[in-house]
């Protein structure tokens, strides 16, 4: 992204709202990490990597598989090391259905359903995912589910967790705070328009979260 996306996405996220580390990977995982140049064409090759790479692995195909969670989670990736990487399904899938990975609920993605949800993904492969969402407030220490519901979207917080009230006033005040710097901010034409329409994407799925977890 541009410097004044960036900027711009750092100021949406304060202090406390996910993603961590929402504009670093470049300088830190990259640069310092890695010990990679700072040649625009060698820092998208590793972006592309980031995005499209199952850990170290790049495979033509697998990489146009869609993420979604819940039910339409219809895939499992297999590796056996130095050997071959296969896909297996994980129930029936009807003709026709789309075929469906996921990013961090995979039956080999560790711990990531526990730290890595719906704001890492955006950070990391540019969408905000469909429902169901997991949105994780690390700072906040707080989690909660967002799933489809013959009602509506229902609501699943992370087991033992309540809401102070001290974590209320925070979403409110961030929806507030978020719903002001859109106004403000809407007609910027120092960003980038793609960038800025993903920032008010990105925006708007986290103020949703927000008033459907206090509701």
């Amino acid at each position: 992204w541009s410097v004044p996306g960036q900027s711009m996405f750092k100021e949406v996220l304060g202090e406390e709202l996910p993603p961590s580390e929402p504009v670093s990977w470049l300088e830190t995982d990259w640069r310092e990490d890695c010990s990679g140049s700072t040649n625009r064409i060698d820092e998208h090759a590793a972006l592309l990597v980031v995005q499209r790479a199952e850990d170290d692995l790049m495979m033509p195909i697998y990489d146009m598989y869609s993420h979604r969670n819940g039910n339409y989670h219809n895939i499992d990736n297999n590796r056996e090391e130095g050997k071959r990487f296969f896909l297996t399904a994980k129930r029936d899938i009807s003709k026709g259905e789309q075929l469906y990975n996921s990013y961090n609920m995979c039956n080999n993605c560790g711990g990531r359903a526990n730290s890595y949800g719906t704001p890492d993904i955006f950070r990391d492969y540019g969408f905000i995912e469909q429902l169901p969402q997991r949105w994780i407030f690390a700072d906040r220490r707080f989690a909660f589910d967002l799933k489809e519901d013959p009602k509506g979207i229902g609501v699943v917080f992370a087991k033992g967790i309540t809401l102070s009230n001290e974590t209320l006033s925070f979403m409110r005040k961030e929806i507030w705070r978020l719903e002001r710097l859109k106004k403000l901010e809407a007609g910027n034409t120092e960003i980038n328009p793609f960038e800025l329409e993903m920032i008010w994407e990105f925006v708007d799925a986290l103020t949703d979260a927000m008033r459907l977890a206090i509701r």
